[in-house]
């Protein structure tokens, strides 16, 4: 879902959806990944880490089992 914008005059309209490009080699290794598989592994080659909930969860069950 991208959500609507407010026009000047109120009226709301669609935002277009992004186009993201990456390079060839990138694709390929995320082109069969489900959307947040292939998120978290760009993000952890290529950018910085973000722990999700789902996350923090898991890692404060390792925690609590140790």
């Amino acid at each position: 879902m991208t959500g609507d914008s407010l026009d000047d005059d109120g009226s709301s309209f669609p935002r277009p959806v992004p186009n993201i490009c990456l390079p060839a080699e990138v694709l390929r290794g995320v082109k069969d990944l489900a959307p947040e598989d292939a998120l978290n592994k760009l993000l952890s080659s290529y950018g910085a880490y973000i722990p999700t909930a789902a996350d923090r969860e898991k890692a404060l069950q390792l925690e609590q089992e140790e």
